[in-house]
């Protein structure tokens, strides 16, 4: 059961001018997805197949060494992380699936587990409604040791076994299966192995980012060496940002090079004006990954990536570093939103209204609200009176500021609601698949591999986003 709701309850209405094809959305994006753009791109990417020897290991027929790639990619978070993980792996499969209908070329989708993340407050929670009540309950689990890259860190042992009880006896997830997990080391692990499990059997294959070798390490030391091509580059996404209307994703002024090293223990950024860096990177290449402005260009020089699955804010960030595809002559993929969807009861589905944006905050909040947006305003001006060069920086701090500060003054009234449906719908005010974990949707009673089919089913890649309530049960197609 299925209901697609408009547009502009996905990423607003600026996917719809990227759609209709406006010329500064397509100058930052490229091209709105398409069997068509998609097919010209695949000619411009090689077909040795050195790229297969990185994937992990799976089950399944062995992959075409003419394939090109259809990416996705997440933080592997615990428990596998929020919804929207497996929801870019639907996206991938079902891209790639599109696609290869049209080209002469084999297509695999691939899930990039983001190991050299170092985040830990983002991977080391998931959040689960309780049956029992229809609150949200948030499970921790340590890592060791914090701020590494996840590849090098690992669960503590006494609360992953907590997560475990959890999962079986207050959730419902399949008893097999959470008493297999275990605190893995490294801490990845087990979200791959529960990838690999429910989507099974969909040609989808799974790369860790720390296993991106080969050019990876010539092209951090181009930025160590020269990292000033690389900020005009960032600036040059900037402005395309800009002319659309959005903040930067990154600051081109910040003058560290975009380059991370792990050292006694913490994933850092190299500061700028290091110059045993180089040095550091040759004698230890396992110690240096890139920043997220670089990443794109890493995984374009070591994959042939046709295509990339991306959430709204990825999909600025990502627009803005194409000029560094340009830099280091690399093709730009195709970008593809991600499926935004939200699982209800067959029963719910009628329920709510087309529209699954928050509500306008009316209420006490609304005098304090507008005095803070106004002082934020008059800080950034001041800020960019003194020094010019720090504009894309302060509009990206009002930009998160303000969002912030909206999303807190809504949090009262969503906070207030006691019906399931609507804390099912908008859990703390997001988007379910952005907050809740997607463990028990696919692995109660249900079958895994049936569960990610149908998610599979939901994802319509070539046509424009729409945010879609669905209703999953066995017979579900």
């Amino acid at each position: 059961m299925i209901r697609r709701l408009p547009n502009p309850v996905v990423h607003g209405t600026w996917s719809q001018a990227w759609w209709d094809g406006k010329p500064e959305f397509t100058a930052l994006f490229g091209q709105p997805p398409s069997a068509r753009t998609s097919s010209a791109l695949t000619a411009t990417l090689a077909k040795d197949g050195g790229w297969i020897r990185s994937l992990r290991d799976a089950p399944g027929d062995p992959v075409d060494p003419a394939s090109v790639v259809v990416l996705a990619g997440q933080q592997p978070g615990l428990g596998g992380g929020p919804l929207l993980v497996p929801h870019k792996a639907a996206t991938a499969v079902a891209y790639a699936r599109a696609l290869q209908s049209h080209i002469q070329r084999p297509v695999t989708p691939v899930f990039l587990l983001a190991t050299q993340d170092h985040d830990s407050s983002e991977v080391d929670h998931l959040d689960l409604i309780n049956p029992s009540n229809g609150q949200i309950e948030r499970i921790r689990c340590a890592l060791q040791p914090q701020y590494e890259m996840l590849a090098r860190s690992s669960w503590e042992e006494a609360s992953f076994d907590v997560f475990k009880s959890k999962l079986r006896s207050i959730y419902g997830v399949n008893k097999g299966l959470a008493e297999g997990l275990w605190p893995s080391s490294p801490a990845p692990e087990h979200a791959a192995l529960l990838l690999q499990q429910a989507f099974s059997g969909t040609g989808l294959r799974f790369v860790e980012a720390h296993q991106l070798r080969g050019p990876a390490t010539a092209i951090l030391d181009r930025a160590l060496a020269e990292p000033e091509p690389l900020a005009e580059a960032l600036q040059a996404g900037a402005t395309l940002l800009n002319d659309c209307g959005f903040p930067s994703s990154f600051d081109p002024s910040d003058p560290r090079p975009l380059v991370l090293e792990s050292r006694n223990g913490r994933r850092k950024r190299v500061e700028a004006g290091d110059k045993e860096a180089q040095s550091r990177l040759a004698d230890n290449p396992a110690d240096f990954s890139p920043h997220a402005a670089l990443r794109p260009i890493v995984q374009a020089a070591t994959l042939p990536v046709v295509a990339q699955v991306c959430g709204p804010s990825e999909i600025l960030y990502l627009g803005q570093v194409r000029p560094l595809h340009a830099l280091f002559e690399l093709p730009a993929p195709q970008l593809v939103p991600r499926l935004e969807a939200t699982r209800v009861q067959p029963e719910e589905i009628d329920l709510f209204d087309t529209d699954l944006r928050l509500p306008e905050s009316h209420g006490p909040l609304d005098n304090p609200l507008a005095q803070l947006l106004a002082s934020l305003a008059k800080f950034r001006t001041a800020v960019t009176d003194l020094d010019s060069g720090l504009a894309a920086r302060a509009d990206r701090f009002a930009h998160r500021s303000e969002r912030d500060a909206r999303a807190l003054a809504e949090a009262p009234e969503w906070r207030g609601r006691s019906g399931r449906a609507e804390s099912r719908l908008r859990p703390r005010g997001q988007s379910q698949d952005a907050v809740l974990s997607w463990l028990p949707e696919a692995f109660g009673p249900e079958a895994p591999p049936l569960w990610a089919e149908h998610i599979i089913g939901l994802s319509q890649p070539f046509e424009p986003p729409a945010h879609i309530l669905h209703a999953f049960t066995k017979e579900a197609p």
